[in-house]
């Protein structure tokens, strides 16, 4: 069997780049000569999708867009091994394990990207996760006989997108960063963290069955950064359990990785955009200075 199409985000570079609010960013333009750090040997990250028919196109246009000198490309690079993941998105189990939302009556997904920046694992994917529920109507005609009627219905729990990464260090409980007025609470049994920072209360509000823990994780910087992160992504909300920080941005485009099929392959600006929005995600490893490792995992 053969292993999935990989697009590899040669195009990118990954750094404290600002991003406008929800908006991606423009390719970068850069000159026809040689780049500098040409034989230099770093990191490079790099990023795969799961499954998609558009691999071997995306691979087509970074190739051609580092013949036109339309982006800068990084040239040492580290091979991922193939996916075993074959959902295309992230996993049910993972979702549910976050504390954020109640389990899900049906779960979706799509566009599922993997891989590691620096230090850094994480994974990303768009989900839709829905709740049943049903209704019952009873009406009575003239002649007195009485029907009962059942519909079933379904509403949202959360679309949008779901971001996974590897926090260095290991959680004795869980914390949740509520965004606003939350969403449907899991069954997470949980107690109000006050913090002193009032730009963050605004932003947040915390619950947390560790309260030593999740003051000491929460730092002024980290609480900084959260703040800073929503001019990125939109509203969102976030969860620090196991060993990974979790966000949910419910805001998020559910087509920002999708190339419209009715503009050609070769479309500059459709691929400026998509590859735009990939950066927004993967740049949250930097907003919120994920390779910095200030704890040790144990």
């Amino acid at each position: 069997m053969q292993p999935p199409s990989q697009f590899l985000l040669d195009s990118l570079q990954f750094g404290a780049h600002p991003i406008s609010a929800g908006l991606p960013f423009k390719l970068e333009s850069a000159s026809s000569g040689a780049p500098t750090d040409v034989g230099k040997s770093k990191k490079v990250e790099r990023l795969r999708f799961a499954k998609t028919s558009c691999g071997s196109m995306f691979n087509r246009i970074a190739t051609k867009l580092d013949q036109t000198g339309l982006v800068r490309m990084q040239r040492q690079c580290k091979l991922f091994q193939p996916l075993s993941h074959s959902g295309g998105y992230v996993e049910e189990d993972e979702f549910n394990n976050t504390g954020l939302f109640i389990a899900p009556d049906r779960y979706d997904g799509k566009d599922y990207f993997e891989g590691c920046i620096d230090k850094t694992d994480l994974h990303f994917s768009l989900v839709h996760a829905e709740e049943r529920y049903e209704t019952t109507t009873t009406e009575t005609d003239d002649d007195g006989h009485t029907t009962t009627r059942t519909e079933e219905h379904w509403r949202d729990i959360f679309k949008g997108l779901f971001f996974k990464a590897d926090f260095n260090k290991h959680f004795y409980g869980c914390t949740l960063v509520r965004s606003g007025k939350a969403g449907l609470f899991s069954g997470f049994s949980n107690s109000l963290v006050k913090l002193e920072d009032p730009r963050f209360n605004k932003c947040f509000t915390v619950y947390s069955n560790d309260q030593v823990e999740a003051r000491y994780l929460l730092t002024p910087k980290m609480m900084e950064q959260l703040v800073g992160l929503q001019d990125s992504i939109g509203g969102f909300e976030a969860s620090f359990c196991g060993s990974s920080i979790n966000i949910a941005a419910g805001g998020f485009p559910y087509n920002a990785f999708e190339p419209n099929v009715k503009l050609p392959c070769t479309d500059q600006e459709q691929m400026s955009r998509i590859l735009g929005w990939i950066f927004t995600v993967t740049n949250i490893v930097n907003e919120l200075d994920l390779n910095t490792r200030i704890w040790t995992k144990h």
